[in-house]
């Protein structure tokens, strides 16, 4: 009795020690334990616990198993274990982690380690159920919460909620803030994230995120400051180089977010985010060639769809009497673009079929007859593949200047009555889905000025969910919605052509009235799409094309003062 009596305050003291800080001294008091009485189980596990928090893992792991293996049906230690083997060695840390929902089903903690593991390992759906079970059994630990408003499709936004309602945390703030960016609420996001700073503002995983999560137009100098702060802490880290560089981009700092981008590929060569991040500000710098090799690494990059079929990807080698087949990619807008290099595809390889949208099939075969136009979902038959981008590098055709507007046919002119009047079209905003249409859009509400500008008429040409602006605003009388009519590309294309002139925001509409020939006007933001380069008024890509740009980051209100004066000088008397 005397014994375990002694080994229990034995055991005290050292603990004391541990929550004291002092784990050298604790750890000393503990091997003296042992060494005293080796098959005390607890001296061990507790151990192995100071020995995990001053980072020597794998003696801890060592007192971990000691312990199972004085006392194997110990839940505290095996628990301990687990948790030591995350990250680390995968299959011990899963069978370590059915073991003790094994040993201890009743236990919350069981759950919740089992479903930490399957996390680690992306097994979302094994995951939720192990911290449902974890829940059911302890409904407000933070913990539980936060994994399942990760691991579970379903209501991934309840379970964040309730675990920040009841207090927050790193992980919980890091998870409802990634939760907030995927669903296209970077307002949101931004605040989760300024919440997770100011709680953790050393940690540099909460600045990455800062970088990662607060977009665009949204930047600010704090925004830099984080991106900056987060080197200092890891300068070697390929992700805070290139959310370095983002930042830079987004404030404009072209020469800076190149050379960023360009340390995270000196760190890692094949990392595909900094190659292709680099594009954008060699573009925009002009540095054509280099730009165009750094773009090709999108195709390694996630978010961009693959090519359809398993053909090979054609590289410009001679292609004989093999079938090439050229693909749409990305949008609507990148399509009607680079449209125009088809023809020359085909002066040099007859056997070619270009794969589309359905939406642009009928457009395209109106206008390129001697090329063979397929469409989804019918892959045709071909040997060789090559994305509808590629081609300007496949033709060598970089560095010249592109094949000129008009290449595109449109169908006869939708007939607009405006008697005297100009006939302006009117497109205020794009896709919502876009990942930068926060900053392209413009609420139409700001451009009531031009309305009262007399000699026009405004024509409406928003789909949804944007075309409902009219009516909100109170627009009805002033602007003629042709929302109905715009079915697809050829209503669209029949439209414009029955206008004297388009104003756009950023969108599909511009490249295709540019490719029809047509006046166009395009609104663009401080640092624009990397097709329009940083200034200028003109485009190489479409003659017939004006641009208007912000002369700061978010600022519309020049911008539309700009186009009200162009607008007064064009109008008829």
């Amino acid at each position: 009795m005397s014994s375990t009596f002694d080994a229990n305050a034995a055991l005290a003291a050292a603990d004391a020690r541990q929550l004291a800080g002092d784990l050298a001294g604790a750890i000393r008091l503990y091997s003296r334990l042992i060494e005293g009485a080796s098959g005390f189980w607890p001296a061990y596990a507790n151990r192995g616990l100071a020995l995990q928090v001053a980072g020597d893992a794998t003696a801890a792991r060592g007192d971990f198993r000691r312990a199972l293996a004085i006392e194997p049906g110990a839940a505290p230690p095996l628990r301990n274990l687990v948790d030591s083997l995350q990250g680390e060695t995968a299959a011990s840390a899963a069978l370590a982690a059915r073991a003790l929902v094994a040993i201890a089903p009743a236990a919350w903690e069981s759950w919740l380690s089992l479903g930490g593991v399957e996390l680690s390992a992306h097994r979302y759906r094994a995951a939720a159920h192990a911290l449902r079970r974890a829940t059911a059994l302890a409904p407000d630990v933070v913990d539980s919460l936060t994994g399942l408003g990760i691991a579970d499709d379903a209501q991934p936004r309840r379970w964040l909620e309730r675990a920040l309602a009841i207090g927050a945390t790193p992980a919980s703030l890091l998870a409802f803030a990634r939760h907030l960016r995927e669903r296209n609420e970077p307002h949101e996001a931004g605040r989760a994230v300024r919440r997770l700073l100011a709680l953790a503002p050393g940690g540099i995983e909460a600045l990455v995120e800062a970088v990662a999560i607060i977009d665009g137009a949204r930047a600010t100098d704090a925004l830099y400051r984080w991106a900056r702060r987060a080197r200092l802490l890891a300068p070697d880290s390929v992700v805070v180089l290139n959310n370095l560089g983002m930042a830079a981009l987004a404030l404009g700092a072209l020469a800076e977010a190149e050379r960023r981008f360009a340390d995270a590929i000196a760190l890692q060569p094949d990392s595909a985010e900094a190659h292709f991040n680099r594009a954008t500000p060699l573009f925009l710098l002009g540095r054509d060639a280099e730009a165009w090799s750094e773009y090709e690494w999108r195709w390694r990059v996630g978010r961009f769809e693959k090519a359809p079929g398993t053909a090979p990807r054609w590289s410009g080698e001679p292609l004989g009497e093999r079938r090439l087949l050229v693909h749409e990619e990305q949008g609507l807008g990148d399509a009607l673009q680079f449209a125009r290099y088809l023809p020359m595809m085909k002066e040099r390889h007859r056997n070619l079929v270009f794969f589309g949208h359905s939406r642009l099939a009928n457009l395209f075969r109106a206008s390129f007859p001697d090329i063979e136009i397929a469409s989804q979902p019918d892959i045709p038959s071909h040997d060789v593949a090559a994305p509808l981008l590629n081609l300007p590098r496949l033709l060598d055709q970089i560095g010249r200047p592109p094949p000129a507007p008009p290449y595109l046919k449109g169908p006869a002119a939708h007939r607009i009555e405006a008697q005297d009047r100009l006939r302006v079209g009117l497109v205020w905003g794009g896709n919502p889905g876009h990942p930068r249409d926060h900053e392209r859009s413009i609420p139409l509400a700001m451009l009531a000025p031009w309305l009262e500008i007399p000699g026009i008429a405004w024509v409406g040409l928003m789909v949804a969910p944007g075309n409902g602006d009219i009516e909100r605003c109170g627009f009805e009388p002033k602007i003629a919605d042709l929302a109905p009519a715009l079915r697809d590309p050829d209503n669209a294309a029949a439209c414009i052509a029955g206008l004297d002139l388009l104003v756009s925001v950023d969108t599909a509409y511009c490249h295709l009235a540019g490719a029809l020939g047509l006046p166009v006007w395009t609104l663009l933001t401080w640092i624009p799409d990397w097709r329009w380069r940083l200034s200028g008024s003109t485009t190489e890509w479409y003659p017939s094309m004006r641009l208007f740009r912000q002369p700061a980051r978010g600022a519309w209100a020049p911008v539309i003062a700009e186009v009200g004066n162009a607008l007064r000088r064009l109008r008829r008397p």
